[in-house]
């Protein structure tokens, strides 16, 4: 990016009586590619890091909606002896949460681990801090579909289900 400045700079720096006798040759085209490169590196990683989420998302959904369907007799019974809807959207949300940030941590940890001991450049503390959040954020999302489908079902008909 300051290919141009750092050029002028050391050209400033020699110390030559005959500035025409000398010239600076820089790699720019390098430069540009490598920052071509750089970029689209990145906007690929973002892009691969969105797709993991949505699969690991759609994941937690499908897990948390085959336990839903599961134990319908049991919500249906929660329901009957007076738990609200709300109530049972947040008690299915809070159990995916509580795994799922179990399940983050754990393997964040473990990701971490792994690239320390390989000698792996590790990634900024921001970096995975974000994706820890997007992750627990991302589940608490997905398990929203199954917990309101768990909520919505008549009570009686749930108890009527062998």
């Amino acid at each position: 990016e300051q290919l141009t400045a750092v050029a002028g700079l050391i050209g400033d720096l020699i110390n030559v009586p005959d500035k025409s006798k000398i010239a600076i040759e820089t790699g720019k085209s390098q430069a540009e590619l490598r920052a071509s490169i750089a970029s689209q590196v990145a906007s690929y990683g973002h892009g691969l890091l969105a797709a993991l989420l949505l699969g690991t998302g759609a994941t937690i959904g499908a897990i948390a909606l085959g336990v839903v369907l599961q134990r319908r007799r049991e919500f249906g019974r929660r329901r009957s002896l007076g738990a609200t809807r709300t109530w049972l959207i947040t008690f299915v949300t809070t159990q995916v949460l509580v795994l799922a940030t179990a399940g983050s941590i754990l393997g964040t940890a473990l990701g971490l681990i792994v690239l320390t001991a390989e000698g792996a450049p590790l990634p900024s503390p921001s970096f995975v801090l974000a994706v820890l959040l997007l992750s627990i954020g991302g589940s608490a999302l997905f398990a929203l579909l199954p917990a309101a489908y768990a909520a919505s079902r008549d009570p009686v008909a749930e108890l009527r289900v062998p």
